[in-house]
């Protein structure tokens, strides 16, 4: 068997059980005790794999200056914070972490946004960019509620990207 296809073959294999491991468990970004989903803001990252030869992925690495991990869902107090994000498109990503200022309110849902502007092809230094990065209003938390129990597959760690709730 050719070498190069077990290497992609063990690769996409790898790649199948680990996108099993996304979880949409929020992750409690504030300080206190436990609050409920209407009293906190709900963020999700970007995960569009609709086209398989150009994904995006957008990723919020600190919150506040604050390290967030992983997770693809977020709860944050109301209010404005910095998103310092981890971007990547198409295996391209930009020189430094951009850092957006977005304000949130409770019981919301919102999901981060991209939208390449411009593409640079580069043999020596790789493919660069630049982009528009946003925090979009989605739905209530109570919607997103809703949304998830008809669509189970999404919270079993399906990617999510949803276009609107209300």
């Amino acid at each position: 068997m050719n070498p190069v296809f077990k290497q992609y073959a063990c690769g996409f294999l790898i790649a199948l059980f680990l996108s099993g491991c996304a979880t949409h468990t929020p992750k409690k970004m504030y300080k206190g005790e436990i609050k409920s989903a209407e009293d906190v803001a709900t963020i999700l990252v970007l995960e569009d794999w609709t086209n398989w030869f150009r994904p995006v992925t957008v990723r919020i690495t600190k919150l506040d200056g604050e390290l967030s991990g992983i997770a693809d869902v977020l709860h944050v107090d109301p209010g404005s914070h910095d998103l310092e994000l981890y971007v990547e498109h198409d295996g391209m990503r930009p020189f430094g972490p951009p850092v957006i200022k977005v304000s949130v309110e409770a019981g919301k849902v919102y999901q981060l946004n991209y939208q390449l502007i411009t593409h640079h092809k580069s043999l020596f230094r790789g493919d660069t960019g630049n982009a528009v990065y946003s925090l979009r209003y989605i739905g209530s938390h109570k919607n997103y509620e809703a949304f998830l129990a008809k669509n189970p597959e999404y919270k079993a760690g399906m990617r999510l990207f949803i276009h609107s709730l209300d």
